[in-house]
Parts: structure tokens; C-alpha cells; sequence
């Protein structure tokens, strides 16, 4: 049987902060649907036979493999916590993204759908949300999961085989209701500085003129599609760090039944019980598993990727590696716990910024093949695995790719390199100078910067303006972390300068140059 992934329940939180109650009210027949099937599920142990979809998840998630699937959904289950949020509007947006997140405030229950990964590639993923508690069904399985954040708790339940399994997930902060969890959030972070929200326009999406915006943060990045008359969500791409899930068909304040979120093991139905430590997971775990596929399932090669995505697509080959292995019941559930741990390490990635990996087609054994690398927190140093699976620390200027500045980096120091200048440029002063972190502060007072820019408009003369930022660059400095150089053209009319500003990995500046282009 078959945990769910407990996964969409983060998105759910970017998603409820973008909807408008009173665009669009509860859909009573699917309503009536649910709790038809509740009753038959709880009750009588049966459930009604889903409708075939030609997607690969659904080919393999209607096959008797189960193992590996519940391994991946467990983790996948995880998304819910960390939430992050926007706040922001525009001026000449007849739907603005205050509109769109505002209505959240108000919002009690929510009923929605989830994809994980690329769109007709993923299974989709039915949430019904209240309180603390989280029903969830996915295309093709039969088994349904309760999940209960207050308690860090799953209920699964397979109606065929009348299985019940609790999981306990250690690690995970309590969330009494998550929806008035979601409220703090919201009001909390809306005054966040470290975002930079950007206006999409308008496009039709299923028929329905639709306003676009892009929220951008350094820990996730959110693309919502609204209806351009209601605010009601139609689409939300959301962005964290190496993983994507989309969401899709809101509704909210829809009146359910809270039977359908019974913690309950149902009359007639065997129980059993699993604990997983969603936080506890090592390198060395990480490693013991890319051993365990390179060898049980590579062919001696280690995986194309090591995303939770690309697990779960080839669960069916995994399993059935694993049924001819004819493997005590002892030594599978130890094989399912070191996956676990294994893929435990990506979701919960540790280290600063995002990690790195080469294996594909690398053989186990190669000691000259770096497979995997990233940066510890804290750390002036990268860690590399190699292809022996052996591990050393080296220095960015000497690992096996260059640094790069990932997407969402670049839009936000960009944005905000660009506000400086232009605040520089309008002689606002002591607004600009705010932008600086602490020591630079120091070191750099508001005269300075009026001095600096009174030279520059004596060997220049009239300012014209600012060319669009062409080089965004990293930098790796002992003692500083990851810094991101941003260089802004400027314009005068008898000169032309760039700006080199440098941003701290909170998006502050921590060092300012004037470079003469001629």
C-alpha cells in the first residue's frame, strides 16, 4: 500500500494566498462525489474504479508496485512547511496581486489540485484542506492519506486490502490549523524586503483572459495566473529551489464533512505503523544510496538524476529489480530505509545555495568523475563526491563547473541593483544609502555618495540614464559567503561609466565601484 505525498501541502499555502471566496462558489456535485466515496471507503472497504489516464504515472502507479511509490510520496509529503509568501501591487492592473493574495485572509477551508513536476509527466494530486488536516487522493492509486499536522501524523488507507498504516513524521513543527498558520505567514512576511514582484500582463488560459505575476524570493519563486475579472487563481507555477509543482482547479470555503478527515482506523482494517526522521538524513546517507542504485539498478552506472522527480518515474524498474532479488522481508525494509534517507538529503538539502550533479553515465569506481558537489552552510569550501565515491573539499575557483548565478539570484539583484542606481542617480541619497548592509554603512556615509555623484556630473555632465544590465556575475570571498555582482551602464553626456554592485546572499549591498568604460 501506498502512503500519499504530503507534498502538495506547501504549495497549498502559496496557492490559498491567491484566491477570492467570493469569485467562484463550491462545486456541490463534486462535493456529493466525496463523500459518496467516503462511505464506501470507510465503511465497506470498496471503492469506485478511477478513469484510465495515458500518463506513465498513472501506467505505473496502477501496477502492484508499491514500495518505492510509498517511499517517494512520504517525502514529497513534506513541501508543506517553510512557507514563503509575497506581498506587493501595481499601479495600472485592473486585478493587482494584492488583489489575488488578499482574499486568503478570509478564506476556511480550500479544496485543490497539485501536479509535481512537469505537467502530463506527474500525477495529479486532489487536496481537501481544514484545520489541520489534509485528505488527499492521487490519479491512479485507490488509497487515500489523512494527513494531520498538529501531530506531524499520516493515515493511510488502502480500501482493497483494508490496510491502515500511521506514519509519524519526526521534525516537524506543530501547525494547530493551517490555514490561520498561513494567515500569520502572510501578515508576517508582507513586509518582507527580500522580494521583487513583476507584472506577467495578459494571456487566455482555457478559455478565460487571465493576468500573470511573478513573485520572486530567494527561497522560492511563485508565477500566478488570475482570472483577469475575479482574481479567482486559475494556474500557479511555484519554484523552490531545484523542484516544481503546479496547482491548479481552487475552491474555497467549500462546506465538507470533518468525517472525511478522520484520524480513525476504520472498523475491519489491520493496522501498522512506520516513523520517519524527515531531518536526520547525512551525506553519508546520500552516498550509500548513490552505491545501492549504481549498483542494484545502474548497471554500475550511477542515475541520470537524483531528484525525487526522476525516483518516482522509475519505481516500476526498481521494483522489479528488487522482486527478482527474492529478499528477506528484514533486509527490503532495509533497503526501503537507506532509499529513504537518500532521497531525504535532496529534499531537505542543507547546504548554501543549490547542489550540483554530473553522474550521469559515470561508472562506480571513477575516481577522476566528480558526480556531486555543494557547499556546506557555513562553509568557505564545497564539498565534491567523485565516482569512487570517495569525498574532498576544494575551493570554487576549483571545482568541476564554474559557479553561476541561478535564475531567481539574478532577478532579485538585478531588481534591486537597479533600484539603487536609480535612486543614486535621482540624488536620493539617504535612500540609497539604506540599502547597504551594516559594514558597508560604515564605511560608506550619505556625503560620500553625494560627493561621488557631484565628480561624476562634473566629468560627464547631464545624466542620460541607464543600458540594460548585460553581466551578473558570482563571487566567493573568505569570511563573506556567496556574493553576487551585478553591473548596472550608465550614461552621461560626455562619459559612460558602470556601476559594479555587490549583493550579500540577504540582497544587501556589500561593496559599491565606479568602473570608467571610456
Amino acid at each position: 500500500m501506498m502512503p500519499y505525498n504530503k507534498e502538495n501541502d506547501k504549495r497549498l499555502a502559496e496557492i490559498l494566498s491567491c484566491v477570492d471566496k467570493d469569485s467562484a462558489g463550491p462545486d456541490k456535485d463534486f462535493l456529493e462525489q466525496v463523500r459518496d466515496r467516503s462511505v464506501r471507503e470507510f465503511e465497506a472497504g470498496t471503492t469506485e474504479t478511477k478513469t484510465n489516464r495515458t500518463t506513465i504515472w498513472g501506467l505505473i502507479m496502477k501496477s502492484p508496485i508499491t514500495k518505492f511509490a510509498a517511499i517517494a510520496a512520504v517525502l514529497i509529503a513534506a513541501i508543506i512547511f517553510g512557507v514563503i509568501q509575497f506581498g506587493g501591487s501595481f499601479d495600472g492592473a485592473s486585478v493587482a496581486w494584492a488583489d489575488v493574495v488578499k482574499p486568503i485572509l478570509h478564506a476556511q477551508t480550500a479544496i485543490f489540485t497539485m501536479i509535481i513536476g512537469e505537467e502530463g509527466k506527474a500525477p495529479e494530486i486532489q487536496d481537501m484542506v481544514m484545520g489541520s488536516r489534509i485528505r488527499r487522493t492521487m490519479e491512479g492509486i485507490e488509497d487515500i492519506s489523512i494527513i494531520d499536522l498538529e501531530t506531524s501524523r499520516i493515515l493511510t488507507l488502502d480500501p482493497k486490502e483494508k490496510e491502515a498504516t500511521y506514519i509519524d513524521l519526526k521534525g516537524l513543527p506543530k501547525i494547530p490549523n493551517y490555514l490561520e498558520n498561513l494567515r500569520n505567514v502572510i501578515t508576517m512576511l508582507e513586509e518582507e524586503p527580500q522580494f521583487v514582484v513583476e507584472e506577467l500582463g495578459e494571456k487566455e488560459i482555457d478559455g478565460t483572459r487571465a493576468v500573470g505575476f511573478r513573485g520572486v524570493h530567494p527561497k522560492v519563486e511563485v508565477t500566478i495566473w488570475a482570472d483577469a475579472e475575479t482574481a479567482l487563481p486559475i494556474r500557479i507555477e511555484q519554484q523552490e529551489g531545484q523542484l516544481l509543482v503546479i496547482s491548479k482547479d481552487f475552491q474555497f470555503d467549500v462546506e465538507m464533512d470533518e468525517s472525511l478527515f478522520s484520524m480513525e482506523v476504520p472498523e475491519g482494517y489491520t493496522q501498522k505503523q512506520m516513523e520517519l526522521d524527515l531531518f536526520g538524513s547525512t551525506e553519508a546517507d546520500f552516498i550509500e544510496g548513490l552505491r545501492i542504485w549504481a549498483e542494484l539498478f545502474g548497471d554500475g552506472t550511477f542515475p541520470d538524476d537524483v531528484s525525487i522527480e526522476y525516483f518516482i518515474k522509475q519505481v516500476q524498474t526498481m521494483q522489479k529489480v528488487v522482486d527478482e532479488l527474492d529478499l528477506p522481508d528484514d533486509e527490503e525494509t532495509q533497503l526501503d530505509m537507506k532509499l529513504q534517507k537518500y532521497l531525504l538529503f535532496i529534499r531537505f538539502f542543507k547546504g548554501e545555495g543549490k547542489w550540483h550533479y554530473a553522474g550521469k553515465g559515470v561508472a562506480l569506481g571513477d575516481a577522476e568523475a566528480a558526480i556531486f558537489w555543494y557547499r556546506p552552510k557555513g562553509s568557505e569550501l564545497f564539498r565534491v563526491i567523485y565516482g569512487d565515491l570517495t569525498v574532498k573539499e576544494v575551493s570554487p575557483q576549483d571545482l568541476p563547473q564554474p559557479l553561476q548565478v541561478d535564475e531567481q539570484t539574478k532577478e532579485l539583484v538585478k531588481a534591486e541593483a537597479t533600484k539603487f542606481v536609480d535612486l543614486f542617480t535621482a540624488k536620493k541619497f539617504d535612500e540609497a544609502h539604506s540599502m547597504f548592509e551594516p559594514i558597508m554603512s560604515k564605511a560608506v556615509s550619505t556625503e560620500q555618495l553625494e560627493v561621488l555623484w557631484n565628480q561624476l556630473a562634473e566629468a560627464g555632465g547631464k545624466y542620460l540614464g541607464r543600458d540594460e544590465i548585460q553581466r551578473i556575475e558570482p563571487i566567493e570571498m573568505p569570511g563573506k559567503g556567496k556574493l553576487t555582482a551585478v553591473f548596472v551602464p550608465c550614461r552621461w553626456e560626455r562619459k559612460r561609466a558602470e556601476f559594479k554592485v555587490v549583493f550579500n546572499e540577504a540582497n544587501q549591498i556589500t561593496g559599491l565601484w565606479k568602473l570608467d568604460v571610456d
